[in-house]
């Protein structure tokens, strides 16, 4: 046989007697040289010539199925490939296939161990745990293999490096973005100045990139939980995971509508502002969120009508892949570009109209004899579209192509990382110049917290004052013949120069209390009520001559006396 004719029995031996054996997931422990033999035979009969002789298809084989016939390979040649059992004189145990792993041939009475099986049932496992099968002394196999350190693959074995470090950018990136959002929208909630047309277009484009952003991050925190669950005992995970998937397509379409109606506004402010007058919030609201809609019902019924059954899951794919691609509208189809990528393109080329033809009018204005503020705040506007129409744009014509993987692997690293870092940092970029960095906003914020501080002070002080006013009105209440005498302390503002009162009355702080009597009312109240009025402190209203008056009632009348 032709097959066998560069094959070295002795070699063989020596190899084995090398005990340089190397683990063969599935297989056993071979020698380089042994291994590469049985390679050489499996390649002999998997020639295009041999199988179309036997009527065999490889093209579409997968890795069970190589192994299936590499097994059958060693059952025919095992005697070349161990010359050492073959000549020991005691029973063996031939190769065998349990539809899982080639068992490799062992001495009867003895247990073969072997690395675990690269696949099985359409899940990847660790080839580093071993798996045993006992041969029996009768020179016949056990009844099972023990397969119970072999273990399920948590991850693609075969995801590149640059897929994981463009995903730590992304959530990375769409966190910042979010946070950003989130607090541009809170200040235009907060302000009744941020409740025009313009501001409320705004608000449309920071809640529509926040939803994009929160979706992503969701679908990310998933997707990993909902892959490793390879039996689908929690079939929810997989079903929530699908439809926030599928809701990202809808906001991120949303994302360009929001952008063309940024664009739409100062066009038809700047081209025919009377125009706008008819214009309401509704009329944005149902564009910016009602035909995205509809485009994106379009396009799911197409893709529905249209879904290409012709091409079957790749058998060899990683079992997480298998169940994200049974998520619909996951997997690409040829109705994307024209039902979702072209609305998209049209989009962008609304705006890119739009802003040449605003950056025209506006700047012909500025450089007119007359100058109006109106026109000022549409140059700062136009910028604004300058920064960002350009940014959506290119990274979106980024997601279409780019560098070659194999033939340029640095280039397609860098290109992913960038890609990833402008995509996720989109919702960020614009709310430093619609808000963070907006003349208005922040002329808006200073406005308040000036205002904020100068109630805050003045509270303060009222309240201060208010405080001295109650710790200096003091009713002061002193035994006389027959009356009390109550002083109260007033404001020397509202009673300079009122008349020192000495008549039938005695004033407390004589001799050098002359100018604190000239400052004071004396009040006379019987004496009877002077013991229920003992260190009473009150407020005294003034009256129109700054003289307090106080109402007490007397003990005779029950009338009050007007003091």
């Amino acid at each position: 046989m032709s097959s066998y004719d560069h094959f070295d029995e002795e070699k063989a031996r020596e190899a084995w007697a090398s005990a340089d054996l190397k683990p063969r997931p599935g297989f056993g422990f071979y020698p380089d040289y042994v291994w590469d033999a049985l390679e050489g035979f499996t390649a002999f009969y998997m020639s295009q010539e041999e199988a179309e002789g036997a009527g065999v298809d490889i093209s579409n084989y997968t890795i069970p199925h190589k192994d299936l016939f590499r097994c059958s390979v060693l059952n025919h040649t095992w005697q070349f490939l161990f010359p050492g059992l073959h000549d020991s004189g005691i029973g063996v145990c031939p190769p065998l296939w349990d539809k899982a792993s080639c068992i490799p041939p062992v001495l009867e009475g003895e247990t073969a161990v072997f690395p675990c099986m690269q696949m099985y049932d359409g899940t990847r496992y660790y080839a580093k745990d071993n798996a045993t099968r006992v041969c029996l002394a009768n020179g016949t196999w056990a009844n099972k293999t023990d397969y119970d350190f072999c273990t399920e693959m948590t991850v693609d074995p075969d995801q590149e490096p640059e897929i994981e470090i463009s995903v730590h950018v992304y959530f990375i990136g769409y966190s910042i973005s979010l946070l950003a959002l989130i607090f541009a929208l809170c200040i235009f909630l907060s302000f009744r100045e941020m409740r025009c047309l313009r501001h409320k277009i705004h608000i449309g484009l920071f809640l529509t990139y926040i939803f994009t952003d929160l979706a992503w991050i969701l679908t990310s925190l998933l997707q990993s939980p909902m892959m490793n669950d390879q039996e689908d005992e929690n079939l929810t995970i997989f079903v929530v995971w699908c439809t926030i998937r599928n809701m990202l397509n809808y906001f991120h379409l949303t994302t360009f509508f929001w952008m063309f109606l940024e664009g739409l506004y100062l066009f038809l402010q700047v081209q025919v502002p009377l125009s706008l007058a008819n214009i309401k919030h509704k009329h944005f609201l149902i564009v910016g969120w009602g035909v995205p809609g509809l485009v994106i019902l379009v396009w799911g019924i197409l893709r529905m009508c249209l879904e290409n059954t012709n091409s079957p899951a790749d058998p060899n794919d990683y079992p997480g892949l298998k169940k994200v691609n049974r998520c619909p509208f996951y997997e690409d189809h040829s109705v994307d570009f024209p039902a979702y990528k072209m609305p998209v393109l049209v989009l962008l080329l609304a705006n890119c109209f739009f802003l040449v033809w605003i950056m025209v009018i506006v700047i012909s204005k500025l450089r007119a004899q007359t100058v109006m503020e109106y026109d000022r705040k549409h140059w700062k506007a136009a910028k604004a579209l300058i920064v960002i129409i350009p940014l959506l744009g290119i990274t979106y014509l980024l997601t279409f192509s780019g560098p070659d993987k194999v033939v340029y692997p640095m280039a397609y690293l860098v290109f992913q990382c960038i890609r990833a870092l402008l995509l996720s940092t989109q919702g960020f970029v614009i709310t430093l110049p619609y808000c963070f960095l907006n003349s208005e906003v922040r002329s808006v914020i200073n406005t308040r917290w000036e205002r904020w501080r100068l109630v805050r002070s003045v509270g303060a002080d009222s309240i201060r004052n208010s405080t001295a006013i109650m710790l200096k009105t003091r009713i002061d209440l002193t035994p006389t013949t027959g009356y009390s005498t109550y002083f109260t302390s007033l404001d020397p503002r509202a009673v300079h120069n009122t008349p020192q009162q000495t008549t039938g009355n005695n004033l407390h702080g004589g001799g050098q209390g002359g100018d604190a009597r000239a400052r004071s009312k004396l009040l006379n109240v019987p004496e009877h009520h002077h013991h229920n009025h003992s260190n009473v402190y009150d407020y005294i209203t003034n009256g129109s001559n700054g003289v307090g008056a106080i109402s007490i009632p007397t003990s005779e009348s029950g009338k009050t006396d007007a003091l």
